[in-house]
């Protein structure tokens, strides 16, 4: 081998092993590259999943809260509801007792102004009284009435049914000057004065009153003083409830 071809040989050995060295450099720089990419991207990817994730927890416990806030006002709702019919309930059934308790005041009105209550009595005797209650107890007709029985034994009348009501009254004395008055639960409700003359003829003294009365209220003839009651026709004691 001439000097010239082992001068080559070397060139070509030396330009050959620079060129091994370069690409050997040149991969090793694309395998960092590569590798660093590599790297790069499994962070970014892990970066990504953790992001995802966060916002998928986010999401889930923002889900979670709009659950519960929902589940609350629907609680609420429904309780107002409830509340509410409650109260229509309880409403209707006041309507209902309160339109009952009118009905059954209504129609007791109506049967009372339907029921016929009346009385006519004279008395039994001709006697002389004197600052007392005077007994008509000869009952000539009577409805409606229960407690006849009281009223012949005490003079007094007493009502049963609530209503407007005509007391009438007449009575036949020969004393002259004589006077009564018709009294309504103790209280003196009319007073009559009978004339009379020197003769002592007999006369008649009237009197009419009407009055709401209720239920216990009692209703006499009271003589003031002393003088003769004329029995029969000629005295008596009407009482009509007229509404």
């Amino acid at each position: 081998m001439t000097i010239d071809s082992k001068r080559a040989f070397s060139e070509l050995n030396t330009n050959t092993s620079n060129q091994l060295n370069n690409f050997e450099t040149k991969v090793r720089n694309k395998l960092f590259n590569l590798e660093h990419r590599q790297n790069t991207t499994a962070a970014d990817i892990s970066s990504t999943f953790q992001a995802i994730f966060a916002v998928n927890t986010n999401t889930s416990n923002q889900l979670k809260n709009l659950e519960a806030k929902t589940n609350k006002q629907l609680f609420r709702i429904e309780q107002v509801h409830n509340s509410t019919a409650a109260n229509i309930i309880t409403r209707m059934k006041a309507k209902e007792t309160s339109d009952n308790l009118t009905l059954t005041i209504v129609q007791k009105q109506i049967n009372n102004n339907a029921e016929r209550v009346a009385m006519t009595a004279h008395p039994s005797t001709t006697e002389i009284v004197t600052s007392t209650i005077m007994k008509f107890d000869d009952v000539e007709f009577s409805v409606g009435i229960t407690n006849l029985s009281s009223y012949r034994n005490t003079g007094k009348f007493t009502c049963e049914q609530e209503g407007l009501c005509i007391i009438s009254a007449f009575v036949m004395s020969s004393t002259t000057g004589a006077r009564y008055y018709i009294i309504l639960n103790g209280n003196y409700f009319s007073e009559t004065y009978i004339g009379g003359d020197s003769g002592n003829r007999h006369h008649i003294g009237a009197a009419t009153i009407t009055w709401n009365l209720n239920p216990k209220d009692q209703v006499w003839l009271y003589a003031s003083g002393t003088f003769s009651l004329t029995r029969g026709l000629y005295s008596k004691l009407t009482i009509i409830k007229i509404k």
